[in-house]
C-alpha cells in the first residue's frame, strides 16, 4: 500500500505509523497541510523505521507525483475539510483526524466528494478499538441491557501545553468538535439510533484568550426511537489525575445498565453486578488498510464517521448560537 501523510498535528503518529518496519506499507510522502505546520518529527520517525518518504512543500504536488492509495489527513483540526476533499478528488482512500469538517457546509461538501470518489473513508474515532469500550459495546449488542434508552458520555482531558493553533477557532474548530466527537460517536455506536436535535452550552473562561479553546461544554441530544443522550467535555482533568483522559460512558437499557469508567467495564442486570474483561487490543489503521484491499473491515464506516462528525458540528453550532439545532434528514 502506498501511503501519504498530510499534516502531523493530531494522532496520525500514534495510529498510523507502525512500531516496527512493515514491508506491506510504503510511505511515499509527507507534507504539511496547514501554514506553519511542522512534519519533521513524522519524517524522522518514518526514516528511523527504515522507510524513505519524500518530503514535499505542497501536499497537492505530493498527491500528483506519488499517486498514493491511502492518504492520512492530520493537519490543523479546523482545516481538514479542503485537504480531505483534495484527497478524494485524487481518487485516494482517506483516513482522517477529526473533526473532518468544521461547519455543516464543509461536511456537506465532503460527503458529496466522498460519494463521488467511491473510495474508503474513516475518521480517527479510535475508541471503537479500545478494549473496555469495545467490550461494553459488544455486550450491548448481545442484549445484556435490553433496549438502550438513555446514554451519558464524558470526555475530560488535562489541559497541559497546547499549540497556538488551538487558540483560534478557524484553526482549532471547537472543543465539541475536537474532543466531544469521541463521546458523540459512542452515543451513536451504543444506541444504534440517529440524532434528531441538539442543544448545547460551552464556556472558555479559563482559556488563554477567554474564547478558544472552550474549556467546558455540554450537549444534549434527542434521538430516534425515544432515545436521549448527553455529552460533557472539559479540559479540567487535574494535573494530579492518574490518566490524561477521564473517559466514561453509561448506557441505561430496559434490562440493565452498563458503564465504562477508569478503563474498566461494569454491567448490572438480572445476573447482578459483573466486571467483564476488556476485549483484546486491535489496530484501527491496519483494519482500515485491510478494508481498502477488500480483506477486512474497519469498525467505523464512512457513513458512521460522517454521522459522528455531523453530531459534533451541529452541537458546536447549537452552543455558538444558543439555540436548539435540528438535524436534516439524510437519504
Amino acid at each position: 500500500m502506498k501511503i501519504a501523510l498530510i499534516g502531523a498535528s493530531g494522532h496520525s503518529g500514534m495510529l498510523c505509523i507502525p512500531q516496527a518496519f512493515d514491508p506491506d506499507r510504503q510511505y511515499v510522502g509527507v507534507a504539511a497541510g496547514s501554514a506553519g505546520e511542522s512534519v519533521q518529527g513524522t519524517l524522522a520517525r518514518l526514516r528511523e523505521l527504515g522507510y524513505a518518504p519524500a518530503a514535499y512543500d505542497d501536499y497537492r504536488t505530493m498527491l500528483r507525483e506519488t499517486k498514493p492509495d491511502v492518504v492520512v489527513v492530520d493537519n490543523f483540526y479546523g482545516e481538514h475539510a479542503p485537504v480531505i476533499c483534495d484527497a478524494f478528488r485524487a481518487g485516494c482512500h482517506v483516513f482522517a483526524e477529526k473533526p473532518v469538517g468544521a461547519t455543516p457546509a464543509e461536511l456537506d461538501a465532503l460527503y458529496d466528494a466522498w460519494r463521488t470518489a467511491g473510495t474508503e473513508f474513516a475518521a480517527m474515532l479510535n475508541y471503537r478499538y479500545d478494549g473496555a469500550f469495545y467490550r461494553a459495546w459488544s455486550l450491548v449488542q448481545a442484549g445484556a441491557i435490553g433496549r438502550v434508552r438513555l446514554l451519558n458520555g464524558q470526555k475530560s482531558y488535562k489541559f497541559g501545553t497546547r499549540p497556538n493553533f488551538m487558540t483560534h477557532r478557524a484553526t482549532y474548530g471547537g472543543t465539541l468538535e475536537w474532543v466531544g466527537v469521541h463521546a458523540i460517536d459512542w452515543v451513536l455506536w451504543f444506541s444504534g439510533a440517529q440524532f434528531e436535535s441538539v442543544s448545547a452550552l460551552q464556556c472558555a473562561a479559563e482559556a488563554a484568550n477567554a474564547r478558544c479553546p472552550e474549556t467546558t461544554a455540554l450537549a444534549q441530544y434527542r434521538m430516534t426511537n425515544g432515545v436521549m443522550a448527553s455529552v460533557t467535555v472539559d479540559y479540567l482533568n487535574p494535573q494530579t489525575a492518574p490518566v490524561h483522559g477521564d473517559d466514561r460512558i453509561r448506557a441505561v437499557g430496559t434490562a440493565g445498565v452498563i458503564e465504562v469508567r477508569g478503563g474498566a467495564v461494569t454491567l448490572i442486570n438480572q445476573n447482578g453486578v459483573q466486571h467483564p474483561e476488556n476485549a483484546p487490543a486491535a489496530d484501527m489503521f491496519a483494519d482500515f488498510l485491510r478494508q481498502t484491499q477488500g480483506t477486512g473491515q474497519c469498525r467505523i464506516s464512512g457513513e458512521e464517521s460522517f454521522a459522528a462528525n455531523y453530531g459534533a458540528v451541529y452541537a458546536q453550532l447549537a452552543a455558538d448560537e444558543g439555540r436548539t439545532v435540528m438535524f436534516p434528514l439524510r437519504g
